[in-house]
Order: structure tokens, then sequence, then C-alpha cells
């Protein structure tokens, strides 16, 4: 299965608003179901992710996070890209990290 290529998860007729929180955005592709992928120390950091996100094709969603981490924001991915999202991120973080000259994962 590619990146664009979704399929439906049983038992998931629940709305997007069942998994993710308010208050945040996504790339304006949708999945039925959607996974907390990582938490990041700022939104450009998490912008920067989802744009890369976006590019390949995978469903991806940010929102503030009011944790330990002031400023911090989580990156939720659709269920059906989950494993591409995870191969992505763990490519691109280091970069970015480097790019920064900080780390960008909480």
């Amino acid at each position: 299965m590619t990146a664009t290529e979704h399929q439906s998860i049983v038992g998931t007729d629940r709305p997007r608003s069942f998994w993710l929180p308010p208050f945040g955005h996504g790339n304006g592709l949708d999945d039925s179901a959607w996974i907390p992928l990582l938490d990041v120390v700022d939104k450009v950091a998490a912008e920067e992710i989802l744009d890369r996100l976006t590019w390949r094709g995978l469903p991806a969603y940010t929102a503030p996070v009011h944790a330990a981490h002031p400023g911090a924001f989580r990156i939720w991915v659709g269920a059906c890209g989950y494993g591409t999202s995870v191969d992505l991120v763990l490519a691109i973080v280091p970069k970015l990290a480097a790019s920064r000259g900080s780390p960008v994962v909480c």
C-alpha cells in the first residue's frame, strides 16, 4: 500500500473531533483514525514536519500541547499511513535539528 492509498479501519466511524483536539489544524488530507506521533518544541518545527508529511501525501494534524513543555506541539498522523509517516519523521527530525542547531523533539 502506498502513502496515498487509505483503507478504512473497521469500527472507526467516529468523527475527526473524536480523534483530534480543537485549536489545531491539519494538512487537508483525512483518515478514518488518527495516532499521536510525537511532540515537538514549537510551532515552527511542527509546521516543517507537517509540510513534509503533506508533500508525501500523508494525513497529518498538529495542535498545541499543554503539558510539561510550554509552547510544544503534538503531531498526529493518519493511522493508514502510520508506518510511512514514522519512517519519514525518523529521517527528517535529525536534519531539522541540525539545521536549527537545537533539538526539535520534546
